[in-house]
This record gives structure tokens, sequence and C-alpha cells, in this order.
């Protein structure tokens, strides 16, 4: 994950998948490989004069992990976020 801010404006970009990890109630835990990257761009825009609260636009896709990119899925979204 990376981020990139310009006064009010912040670019956020980050990578992930291969492998998930996850628990169950009931105490079942484990790691699972899976064929498959997530990755996400996105654009903030920071409200008011302390910047807590940031608006944005982004493109969240996913993608084999062959890198083959014929088919890949790909969701646009808008968000509204506090930064602590």
């Amino acid at each position: 994950m990376g981020e990139v801010s310009l006064s009010k404006c912040s670019v956020e970009a980050s990578v992930g998948g291969l492998y998930a990890l996850h628990y169950l109630v009931g105490g079942s835990f484990g790691i699972t490989p899976i064929s498959a990257l997530v990755s996400e761009l996105s654009i903030w825009y920071s409200l008011g004069r302390k910047g807590i609260l940031r608006v944005g636009v982004g493109v969240s896709a996913i993608f084999p992990s062959d890198f083959s990119f014929s088919e890949m899925p790909y969701v646009g979204w808008i968000g509204l976020k506090a930064v602590l």
C-alpha cells in the first residue's frame, strides 16, 4: 500500500492477494491460497480546516495471478472516511 499527499488531495494505491487468512467462529483458522490479486487506486480530498473528513473516488480490480489481463473485473466507487 502506498499514499502520496499533495496539499488537500491524496492518492492511494494498494495490491494484495494470493493468500486469504480466515477465522471462523468455533475456532477454525487457516490460510487459503487463491489465484487472484486485488488492486485499488483512489483519490481523496480533505474537507475542513483539520482535514479529518475525506471524500474520494476510486476503482478496485481483481485479476488472475498469472497476469492475464484479458478478463479483469473492476468496480468504481465513491467514499467518505474519517482520518484520525
